[in-house]
């Protein structure tokens, strides 16, 4: 078995990536909050739980294309998105 080399990142890259990775977790986690604490509001507004699935799938979808769309945009593959979905 040959062993694998690996090389450190320039400190400021480091900081940069660590930096990233936190405000990406922040924005996540942020938006699950906000949408949990929402969820039930607007299926009330709906008038009934069978709507649920439906609500959360338009989410899904809107927060996809949103984050693709920004992601082409500004050039990057959509895994390094805020949603961090690959």
């Amino acid at each position: 078995m040959q062993a694998v080399s690996y090389h450190a990142l320039p400190r400021r890259d480091l900081v940069l990536t660590v930096i990233g990775l936190m405000l990406g977790l922040l924005l996540s986690a942020l938006d699950q909050t906000i949408v949990g604490t929402a969820m039930p509001r607007i299926v009330a507004e709906l008038q009934g739980f069978e709507h649920y699935a439906w609500v959360t799938t338009a989410y899904l979808l809107t927060s996809t294309t949103v984050s693709s769309d920004c992601a082409l945009r500004l050039r990057r593959p959509p895994c390094c998105s805020s949603t961090g979905a690959c």
